[in-house]
């Protein structure tokens, strides 16, 4: 639900970036420094590789692959551009460019670009090596991809095609094809089509086994992908068993810190909370809590660790999310203890600074919507679950003051959205080495968190997150830098103080009164606070059925001049959203 590249990490490096897989014959200039990009590549070892990136400009398509792997799209779209403009007439190598730049600008969140490219390079491919080429099926198989969240209808169809390819050039039991079969089995979920997704996935486990017998950390991914189907079936005691088998397999292969373990843990809470036996819910979301932070093992499901350091940070923000989530349930549904509400509190709260983190060093498009659908959620929640805490305390002002923070918050993220991708050279003087240098941080830090999401070796996943702490302490001594030399891009950037009651209380004189909103998707109600020099107040109504067209229509009629709607709808939205004192 709020991590929606999670159905695709257990296979990412076919399913997100297939082109990287150099499966086709090495296409470089005949320098070494080429071949051993194409190894690292190969192998995913990309730490420390600069040196080798500033040596050589002799296989752009491969440093282009080796930024956008990173998470630099710019340094890779300018890669792929040299290197199709060296393609020329050569028909592979200018549809290899072509297929990586459309991964950079679906990366960047331009799907009809990138669509365009892709499609281009697949029928460059299918003119140059036919319809039934492992590079035909890769560029399928990324159209498949950059659709599957927008139209996942032409998304199967270019699935099924690079499984048709991948079949008759393999047969069925080879990873390229189960891993295809994989990606059709997800769309077929997300159709809705669960007859069709049970078959395939069931196969592609059976498929799977065979290749590894003695099991594979993929072997998890596909089982979670068995507990989904029949999670979406409400065969709940099925997909509990699909999911604890799932995490047997990915503690034998991985131990007990990995975001693997941490995702499939909050799927196995999800599915305790759904059947109302909310204390083992909370249990499990605490262990994915402790999985995913290194050095932390209290499973006191009454603490919440610091959320300073973390292995995955959206998987983190699940757990979090969904444990102050049961809190609320158990409150709600069984104990009506006051005290499972603070706790439920206390947990959203560290959703809240965790969020602020990880808006630090998000670069990727489909990573900030994830974000964004997530924070959206939590706010909303905060929202909300202060109001019901505020009605029933004594001291009611905290929590109400608490609940128009997270509405506050809820819209301030959204204007750090639209303020964070801003051109930083015009605030303040921002040069360009400072620049790289941010991006640089971010790109390396969201690069690491996904290679210890895919690294199996224990020793080399260690190394991983101590090189991933050391990124993370530089980046927040670059950014304490930041705030005395550029402070006004700073508070831009990266403040996250909002202003309290009280402050805006004091902005006020005798004359004047604030009013705030939000509005709530899931209860469909407005939520209004009052703020003037001698008091705050806040309430909630319903919206009503009508609301959505009463605001349409009373736009509506500004634009077109409709007097008589302009008066109606106004008066009645007037009724819904002015206190009558006014």
């Amino acid at each position: 639900m709020f991590c929606p590249c999670r159905m695709c990490l257990g296979f990412r490096s076919f399913l997100c970036f297939d082109v990287l897989g150099l499966t086709h014959p090495l296409i470089c200039y005949g320098q070494s420094n080429c071949e051993i990009i194409a190894q690292r590549l190969k192998s995913g070892d990309l730490l420390n590789i600069e040196s080798l990136l500033n040596t050589t400009m002799d296989c752009p398509n491969l440093l282009g692959q080796v930024y956008l792997r990173k998470g630099n799209n710019q340094e890779a779209e300018n890669y792929f551009n040299e290197a199709l403009s060296r393609a020329k007439s050569n028909k592979s190598l200018r549809a290899e460019a072509l297929n990586n730049l459309g991964l950079v600008y679906w990366n960047t969140g331009n799907t009809n670009k990138g669509r365009e490219f892709i499609k281009e390079a697949l029928e460059l491919r299918i003119n140059e090596f036919g319809e039934n080429h492992e590079l035909t099926a890769a560029s399928f198989n990324d159209l498949g991809l950059i659709l599957s969240g927008k139209n996942p209808d032409l998304a199967l169809t270019h699935y099924e095609s690079a499984l048709g390819i991948y079949q008759t050039i393999y047969g069925n039991e080879h990873e390229k094809t189960i891993q295809a079969s994989i990606n059709t089995g997800v769309v077929y979920r997300a159709l809705e089509y669960f007859g069709e997704a049970t078959i395939t996935i069931d196969e592609a486990l059976v498929n799977w086994k065979k290749l590894y017998p003695e099991g594979h950390p993929n072997e998890g991914f596909i089982l979670t992908n068995i507990g989904q189907n029949l999670q979406a079936t409400n065969s709940l005691e099925g997909a509990l068993k699909s999911y604890e088998a799932a995490l047997e397999i990915y503690q034998k292969f991985y131990g007990n810190k990995h975001p693997e373990i941490a995702s499939t843990l909050n799927l196995i809470g999800n599915i305790y909370n759904i059947q109302g036996e909310f204390e083992k819910a909370i249990d499990h979301y605490q262990r994915a809590i402790i999985a995913n932070i290194p050095d932390v093992t209290s499973l006191d499901i009454q603490e919440n660790p610091s959320v300073a350091t973390y292995l995955n940070s959206n998987t983190l923000l699940s757990s979090l999310y969904y444990k102050s989530k049961a809190y609320m349930d158990l409150h709600f549904n069984k104990t009506l203890k006051f005290s499972d509400l603070k706790l439920s509190l206390s947990t959203l709260q560290s959703c809240d600074s965790l969020i602020d983190n990880i808006r630090k060093v998000r670069t990727n498009e489909s990573d900030k919507l994830a974000l964004g659908q997530l924070a959206s959620t939590v706010y909303e929640t905060g929202v909300e679950l202060c109001k019901a805490m505020g009605d029933v305390a004594v001291k009611k002002d905290d929590y109400y003051k608490l609940s128009f923070y997270f509405a506050e918050k809820s819209k301030s993220a959204v204007l750090l959205e639209a303020i964070a991708d801003a051109n930083a050279k015009s605030f303040a003087g921002l040069n360009s080495e400072d620049l790289a240098l941010e991006n640089a941080f971010k790109n390396d830090i969201a690069y690491l968190e996904n290679q210890i999401v895919l690294e199996s070796n224990v020793e080399f996943r260690k190394n991983l997150q101590s090189e991933l702490l050391v990124k993370r302490t530089a980046y927040e001594d670059f950014v304490r830098s930041i705030e005395k030399k550029y402070p006004e891009y700073y508070k831009l950037k990266y403040s996250t103080g909002l202003p309290s009651v009280e402050k805006i209380q004091q902005s006020l004189n005798e004359n004047q009164e604030v009013l705030a909103y939000f509005i709530s998707d899931v209860s469909k109600r407005v939520y209004l606070y009052e703020i003037n020099t001698k008091k705050f107040k806040l309430s909630s109504k319903p919206l009503g059925e009508t609301f959505d067209q009463y605001v349409s229509g009373f736009k509506n009629s500004i634009f077109f001049k409709v007097k008589d709607t302009y008066e109606f709808t106004a008066v009645e939205l007037h009724n819904l959203l002015i206190p009558k004192k006014i």
